[in-house]
């Protein structure tokens, strides 16, 4: 006799913290976890262990990464950003650090509160995407 404990019907990779995930057909799993997932997030400039999350910054959904290179799990993926835009770029490029006023990061270190951030990130929302 068989015993079935489930069945995957969708998997979800989150390649950058509180921003949208991507759907995938097939993943690669090491011993801690999905290839990719949450390797990358936008950082408060004033404290490099202050995550942004939704949590705080709610607007960070409605950005969509995507990994665009594969490997082991001794490196991080490249990422593609879309912004709610519909701009892309690619993660590190200059335009997009214009966009969000933080510092972008390959994730290291635990979540932090990121109130002051958030309020930052807020008040400096419409005046970046006004240069555009």
């Amino acid at each position: 006799m068989e015993n079935q404990l489930g069945s995957i019907s969708a998997i979800y990779r989150y390649p950058v913290k509180s921003f949208r995930g991507e759907k995938l057909q097939e993943a690669q799993v090491f011993r801690f976890g999905l290839y990719g997932d949450r390797s990358h997030a936008f950082i408060d400039e004033k404290s490099p262990v202050r995550h942004l999350t939704a949590k705080h910054v709610p607007q960070l959904i409605e950005y969509q990464p995507v990994c665009t290179s594969s490997g082991d799990e001794t490196t991080f993926p490249d990422i593609q950003v879309m912004t709610p835009e519909g701009r892309v770029y690619a993660w590190g490029d200059e335009r997009l650090r214009r966009v969000r006023p933080f510092r972008l990061q390959k994730r290291t270190g635990s979540d932090g509160e990121c109130a002051s951030a958030a309020r930052k990130w807020k008040s400096t929302r419409s005046a970046n995407d006004a240069a555009w």
